[in-house]
């Protein structure tokens, strides 16, 4: 009986095919497995490298941001408010701390001290300018919320020009800001447009009052006047020379004040020569636009050409552009120390007649028009008076006399003379001779119980050692005079001098 053959199965060998198969994949493998272990060996390596890339990429970012802190914060260089400045001064900061940390990074790498010191100098020259964009941003602010005050600060390198007007920004090496100036009302003036305009010389200078010396001028101005009015001739001194040694000092020191300070005072009206000025068409005038408008005393314009005729005044005109020019400082100096010491000598005069009309008894308003007189007065001499030819030593000898009078003169039209007491002649002594010297007064009887044999009068005290007693002080008695009078006077002011 035949073996059942329905399992057989004449087509392809379906398991052979699926060996060779498999063979054929191994055998590929096989040849294949070379490459792509090299390939995957790569992407491996590359792998990592693109992590050790991004780790130091990371390191050199944190490395830079805490590099950067230890500079200035830039924010003041964004609040620029010129467009031009700003994107200058962007560009510039940029720069500089791009080779910042270039030298940073060397250093790191190297540990050559040349490069931390070439970081720490960029860092210097960066907070530098960061520092002045930061100082020139709140000037600049102050400067405008005094925007009606412009004009005020307007000498030949004022900062006026570097807040508003035609200007450029440049910024030098090491982080210093300048100003190239063009602008025209800045030449005219005497500015040079060829030359830079250091910010951190001017920028912080300006003043639109200069208040220090506005309180000096005016304390002192006042001071005088309140003693002449309290003390009167015999206990009160005025000098000339003091005080204008005194304004010409304070005005030309340089640890408080620059140019530009004097520049500001003289276009500056200051409330104490109010009561000097008896021209009515110059009351509110500062001292540029009195001398400007030809209302000074003729001393005030030697060496000066006239430009020609206010048709109001009838006076002669000057161009004051001298005033704003910096070489011009010190005679402008000169110039506003003289006039504030012409404006205490009427103040002087003032305390005097104050004074007086206390003695006198006068009325507040018997007083003011005393005033009114001796300012009319005064008008009229200053409309014929001719250049003042007296040395400060004859004015000096006729200001002794003329307080002299004032000490002995009756005290009112009706009143009888009455000397000067002896304590009132030893204080006139003392403030207008010599202050140093102590006098006594001795009449007759006091005299001869002293035994001294030049009698009643007026004695100077020598203090010293008796000779061979040098533990042993003593004083002498030296003799002046019985009386004072002008002459005696002026002989013993010039013998103290």
């Amino acid at each position: 009986m035949a073996k059942n053959q329905s399992s057989l199965n004449y087509g392809p060998d379906t398991a052979l095919i699926l060996g060779e198969r498999d063979v054929r994949k191994a055998q590929a493998a096989l040849t294949l497995a070379p490459g792509q272990g090299l390939v995957a060996g790569v992407q491996a390596f590359l792998s990592q490298e693109a992590k050790m890339q991004q780790a130091d990429n990371k390191k050199d970012s944190d490395d830079h941001q805490k590099w950067l802190e230890t500079l200035e914060d830039p924010s003041s260089v964004y609040k620029l408010s010129n467009a031009k400045d700003k994107q200058i001064s962007l560009n510039w900061l940029r720069g500089k701390r791009q080779q910042y940390l270039q030298a940073k990074k060397l250093y790191k790498q190297t540990g050559n001290y040349e490069y931390e010191d070439k970081a720490n100098m960029l860092a210097s020259h960066i907070n530098n300018f960061v520092s002045q964009t930061n100082s020139y941003n709140e000037t600049q602010a102050e400067y405008a919320d005094a925007s009606h005050h412009f004009g005020k600060a307007n000498g030949t390198n004022a900062p006026k020009y570097i807040y508003q007007g035609n200007r450029d920004m440049l910024i030098s090496d090491d982080g210093n800001i300048n100003f190239s100036i063009t602008d025209p009302e800045y030449l005219v003036r005497g500015g040079k447009g060829n030359e830079l305009v250091s910010y951190n010389k001017v920028g912080q200078k300006w003043n639109v009052r200069n208040q220090t010396a506005e309180t000096f001028i005016s304390d002192k101005v006042e001071g005088i006047f309140n003693d002449a009015a309290v003390k009167g001739p015999a206990k009160h001194i005025f000098s000339e020379q003091k005080t204008f040694s005194d304004f010409y000092s304070h005005l030309s020191d340089r640890d408080k004040y620059g140019p530009e300070n004097s520049m500001v005072l003289a276009e500056t009206d200051i409330s104490a020569d109010d009561a000097y000025i008896t021209n009515d068409f110059a009351k509110g005038f500062s001292f540029s636009q009195m001398w400007e408008s030809g209302l000074l005393n003729e001393k005030y314009y030697k060496g000066f050409e006239p430009t020609g005729v206010d048709s109001k005044t009838g006076l002669k005109t000057y161009d004051n552009s001298w005033m704003f020019d910096e070489k011009n400082s010190d005679q402008l100096n000169r110039s506003l120390a003289y006039f504030y010491t012409d404006v205490a000598i009427d103040r002087d005069i003032d305390g005097k007649l104050t004074y007086e009309g206390a003695q006198e008894n006068l009325s507040e308003q018997e007083l003011e028009q005393r005033k009114k007189q001796r300012r009319a007065d005064k008008q009229i001499d200053q409309e014929f008076e001719k250049p003042d030819k007296l040395s400060e030593k004859d004015k000096q000898l006729q200001r002794l006399e003329d307080n002299w009078n004032s000490l002995t003169k009756p005290k009112g039209k009706s009143a009888e003379y009455e000397p000067p007491t002896p304590d009132e002649v030893i204080s006139f002594y003392r403030n207008n001779i010599n202050q140093s010297h102590e006098l006594r007064y001795y009449n007759q009887q006091e005299a001869e119980e002293r035994s001294l044999p030049r009698g009643a009068g007026y004695y100077r005290v020598i203090s010293g050692d008796l000779p061979d007693t040098p533990g042993i002080e003593t004083f002498y008695l030296d003799f002046i005079a019985e009386s004072f009078n002008i002459p005696l006077l002026k002989s013993l002011y010039e013998q103290n001098q």
